[in-house]
């Protein structure tokens, strides 16, 4: 399986986005998405639609071991756009008066490092997860579509 990741990445920026422009809306409403939200869904939706394709267009499923191998380019791609919506707010943040590196020299460095690797261990077992189950939804769809022809 090929991955395009310019499509993963699109589409985890995308549904990131839409999901912070509802935290807004939930925010004007007294309501508060979950914590963690916009970090896993997002892989979750772009993990499983990439690997859909793949089952519905050849209709094999991976070989043993691939969607580990490829779990780590999407999480990379995941924390590249992670990392631009972490310079994004904790511009806004710095601009509207909140002193942010106070902030994070008061959490330190060693527990940022902790949540750092922690935030990568998940989102790669998110992403080999929805992989398999975007992999294994795309194979029936194939299967669904030969039998109706």
């Amino acid at each position: 399986m090929s991955l395009n990741l310019r499509s993963y990445t699109i589409q985890y920026a995308l549904t990131m986005l839409a999901l912070v422009g509802l935290g807004f809306v939930a925010a004007r409403f007294e309501f508060q998405l979950p914590p963690g939200i916009t970090i896993w869904l997002p892989a979750m939706v772009a993990a499983q639609n990439i690997a859909m394709k793949h089952g519905q267009t050849t209709g094999t499923p991976l070989e043993k071991g691939v969607a580990w191998k490829l779990a780590w380019p999407l999480t990379g791609c995941a924390l590249a756009v992670q990392a631009a919506y972490l310079v994004v707010s904790t511009t806004i943040y710095a601009v509207r008066g909140f002193d942010v590196w106070n902030f994070l020299l008061f959490v330190g460095g060693p527990a940022l490092f902790v949540i750092l690797l922690i935030t990568v261990g998940l989102l790669y077992l998110t992403n080999r997860f929805f992989l398999g189950l975007g992999v294994r939804a795309g194979i029936k769809a194939f299967e669904r579509q030969g039998q109706s022809k």
